[in-house]
């Protein structure tokens, strides 16, 4: 008399354990094709340049902290956010600048 089966099955009907199909004889199963081709010159070139933004936010972000820690402890709110966001604009803005002057865009 047979088991009942719950859920699935570790066997089948003879009592063998179930085998991954292998290769068939016109060879491996075709790969799925990625999701995103970095290889392509199109999607290369956005993702730079969605590093170089994300560059240029981050570093408007931290001078902007630094100008905010600095007015926390000076007690100048709300100018060392002014100077702080202003000096990471500048610095963001000529780190692309320059990044993309020498090609690395």
């Amino acid at each position: 008399m047979s088991r009942p089966s719950h859920g699935l099955p570790s066997q089948d009907r003879d009592g063998r354990e179930p085998v991954a199909p292998e290769d068939g004889p016109a060879g491996p199963a075709p790969r799925s094709k990625p999701l995103v081709d970095f290889g392509n010159s199109t999607t290369r070139g956005a993702a730079k340049g969605m590093s170089l933004a994300f560059e240029f936010a981050g570093a408007v972000f931290l001078f902007w902290l630094i100008g905010r820690f600095a007015d926390s402890r000076l007690g100048t709110d709300p100018w060392g956010q002014i100077v702080g966001s202003l000096t990471g604009w500048l610095g963001g803005f000529l780190h692309v600048y320059y990044a993309t002057q020498r090609g690395q865009f």
